[in-house]
């Protein structure tokens, strides 16, 4: 069994990130690069546009830039806005440890994705 998933889950719902005197409440977060700086920051859209089918259409997205360099632990709000040059996603490569699990359970998984959609079964 997958344990990365329910970790991934917590970042579509309000989270509280900080200890109750300096609460941080955010609803949705989004690692980016701006254009003026290659650096990884984080944000909270200020719109309730989808930000991915926004950047992929080329329009312009601007978030609430917060301290934090990680969404797993964000800060709290600078008060300033930037755009998104570059949309990320959303946790690191060293926030993600590696998944293991048996050959028999991805053929498992790619013999049930094959019966659903009753396309020939690819073999491994």
């Amino acid at each position: 069994m997958l344990r990365a998933a329910p970790r991934l889950a917590i970042f579509a719902r309000s989270f509280s990130a900080t200890p109750a005197r300096t609460m941080a409440t955010w609803s949705r977060l989004v690692r980016f690069q701006t254009s003026s700086s290659s650096t990884v920051q984080i944000g909270e859209p200020v719109n309730s546009e989808d930000v991915g089918l926004a950047t992929y259409k080329g329009e312009p997205v601007e978030v609430e830039l917060y301290d934090g360099k990680s969404i797993l632990s964000p800060g709290q709000k600078t008060g300033e806005k930037v755009k998104v040059e570059r949309l990320l996603s959303p946790l690191a490569e060293e926030e993600v440890g590696t998944i293991r699990c048996k050959p028999s359970f991805i053929n498992l998984c790619i013999d049930e994705n094959a019966e659903k959609e009753q396309r020939t079964q690819v073999s491994v």
